[in-house]
């Protein structure tokens, strides 16, 4: 045993008599057992101890030694040899304060990380193009287990293409992270840094980040910057949704109304831009999750506690206030193939306008719209998935009010919480079916009619 401190020792008057037997043996205050395994050769020694002089650092500790059998009983020979010359042969016992324990803990953790620093299990591997899947992260409000489906149904539709896929993920309680989903599963955070090292390692031949919510989507930049190909909807696309000014130019040209509204930085400005569109108005952070931190302002008060709440975290980009529209609030997830796009139907929430979708109740398919805002959501969503030049996924949510006023809050060229229930209930699988589009293939080839498919003869909720 370490011993770091105490020369206390315990005889072991009986030890030949215990290798014989394999019976435990206590002897005096301290107590050491010796315990035959199922391993012939190996004996367990379990001994407890206090220290003798009973200072502070001393504990109570319990703690398991291996030992060769065959060097035990040569011990207790030793013993019987040495008893009958009228010699007593002693077993010294070994302790640990706990700072010393502490210490010795983390030189061991320090040791492993810079035999890590050396060491890598994971094998590049060039047999089959590689795809890169990024997850959505940690679950959280906002963002859950919706985009966990359409990583796993990217991956097995790129697997059944005959593509190696990689996914990205840190989230445990996830499909996706399941070991047996994708070919490689590096169970990282959704950094730059760490989805660098990835890509060192692997060299993918393309990156997807429209299935994994907006943590995927933010990587996008980065990982041009590393070289990797984005797959689907381009990072400048991407951002033309995302930016309130380019939007608005793609809103013009597509003669689409939205709300009016202005971006601020600052509770006055938003103060100022509230009293010029009157209230009540929407305020929300720009290049968000999908509508964090989105509230409504009824007066100057509420502005600045918005504004407050929002500015407790540093803005890279603007605040929106829009003005706020009392309607229905209108989805849509819908596939482009750069050509041609497929809406399996419009979703309705039955919660006001301006309730987060992640809140609301929705309902397919939609139950009070005319037959004019119909044609006018499907004929805006078209105009926009090819003015964004989409290819994959787009998410639009609208605002109806009226009979036939139709106004867009807001683009996401990415999938949406929305879309496995939108999926399961019009029965077309539109993960598989971007990630095909993803690949190169068009969707009148997949055997689907563009345009807004026909409504079930149901109501899902």
């Amino acid at each position: 045993t370490n011993r770091s401190g105490s020369d206390q020792t315990s005889p072991i008057n009986t030890l030949s008599q215990n290798t014989s037997n394999d019976s435990a043996v206590n002897t005096s205050s301290n107590t050491v057992e010796f315990t035959q395994l199922d391993d012939p050769l190996l004996v367990l020694v379990n001994a407890d101890h206090k220290m003798p002089d009973g200072t502070d650092d001393g504990v109570v500790e319990q703690y398991d030694i291996t030992l060769d059998k065959r060097a035990l009983d040569a011990y207790g020979q030793m013993y019987q040899a040495a008893s009958q010359d009228g010699i007593t042969l002693w077993i010294s016992s070994g302790y640990r304060s706990p700072t010393l324990q502490a210490q010795l803990y983390q030189q061991e953790i320090d040791n492993n990380l810079a035999k890590g620093m050396t060491e890598n299990e994971a094998v590049e591997t060039k047999d089959k193009k590689k795809i890169l899947v990024l997850g959505s992260g940690p679950i959280r409000i906002g963002q859950g287990i919706e985009f966990d489906f359409c990583s796993v149904h990217c991956t097995w539709a790129f697997a059944k293409d005959g593509y190696e896929t990689i996914i990205v993920n840190n989230n445990p309680e996830t499909v996706s992270t399941d070991f047996d989903i994708a070919d490689k599963l590096y169970f990282e955070p959704l950094t730059p840094e760490d989805v660098e090292s990835i890509v060192d390692i692997e060299k993918p031949d393309g990156a997807v980040v429209q299935f994994g919510g907006q943590t995927a989507i933010k990587l996008t930049e980065a990982l041009m910057k590393m070289g990797v190909p984005i797959l689907g909807t381009s990072a400048e696309n991407v951002d033309k949704a995302e930016d309130r000014e380019l939007f608005d130019e793609i809103l013009e040209e597509c003669e689409i109304p939205r709300p009016t509204g202005g971006t601020v930085f600052t509770a006055e400005e938003a103060k100022e831009v509230a009293n010029r569109l009157g209230y009540p108005v929407l305020v929300r952070p720009s290049y968000v999750l999908g509508g964090q931190g989105m509230q409504i302002a009824i007066n100057d008060n509420d502005i600045d506690e918005f504004i407050g709440i929002i500015n407790r975290i540093a803005q890279d980009h603007p605040i929106l206030v829009d003005k706020y529209l009392q309607g229905k609030e209108i989805e849509v997830d819908a596939v482009c193939d750069g050509t041609d796009i497929l809406i399996p139907g419009i979703m309705e929430h039955i919660e006001r306008a301006g309730i987060h979708s992640g809140d609301s109740i929705s309902v397919y398919p939609a139950q009070s719209l005319t037959e004019g805002a119909k044609a006018k959501i499907a004929e805006y969503t078209r105009r926009l998935a090819k003015s964004l030049h989409v290819i994959g996924m787009i998410n639009i949510q609208f605002i109806v009010c009226g009979e036939d006023d139709v106004y867009v809050i807001e683009v996401n060229p990415r999938s949406s919480r929305t879309v496995p229930y939108i999926s399961k209930v019009t029965g077309i699988p539109i993960v598989p079916l971007a990630t095909q589009v993803i690949t190169g293939k068009k969707i009148k080839d997949l055997g689907y009619t563009p345009g807004l498919q026909p409504e079930a003869d149901y109501v899902a909720v």
